[in-house]
């Protein structure tokens, strides 16, 4: 078994960048990285939609074969895969869809139409009180 070999080393570099969004989500991505929100977004959107699949997949087959349902061939896949990969792909996938949605709404900004939201990445309101409409449009995401 080497880094190379197909599921070792590809899932390990796969969880190192959904370390980094984690992090990132749980920490809102702010000056001087200046970086699009959509990368986040995008990266953790596939991220969950490759994921969620194969984690419920995984884990379907698993509860199959304990109800005695199925009788796959598991050629090349040890049993504990099942038990452990699987339903944590599940959670992962499903948590980070969760956190790109809160990263979403804290950062969308303010509605030009309607007003409504608040501004993105600006400091702390202080005794003159919240920006106003017309404040709020001239920030940048």
């Amino acid at each position: 078994m080497h880094l190379w070999t197909p599921g070792l080393g590809d899932t390990g570099v796969l969880a190192l960048i959904g370390m980094a969004l984690g992090l990132g989500f749980a920490r809102t991505w702010r000056p001087p990285l200046r970086m699009p929100r959509w990368m986040p977004l995008t990266a953790a959107f596939v991220g969950s939609v490759m994921l969620v699949p194969v984690g419920v997949l995984g884990t379907g087959l698993r509860v199959a074969v304990a109800l005695g349902l199925a009788k796959p061939s598991l050629e090349g896949v040890s049993p504990w895969v099942f038990d452990v990969i699987y339903p944590w792909f599940l959670a992962w996938g499903l948590a980070m869809g969760t956190a790109a949605v809160g990263y979403h709404y804290r950062t969308r900004g303010v509605c030009r139409a309607c007003g409504r939201g608040r501004p993105a990445f600006v400091g702390h309101a202080g005794a003159e009180g919240p920006p106003t409409r017309e404040e709020a449009e001239t920030t940048t995401l």
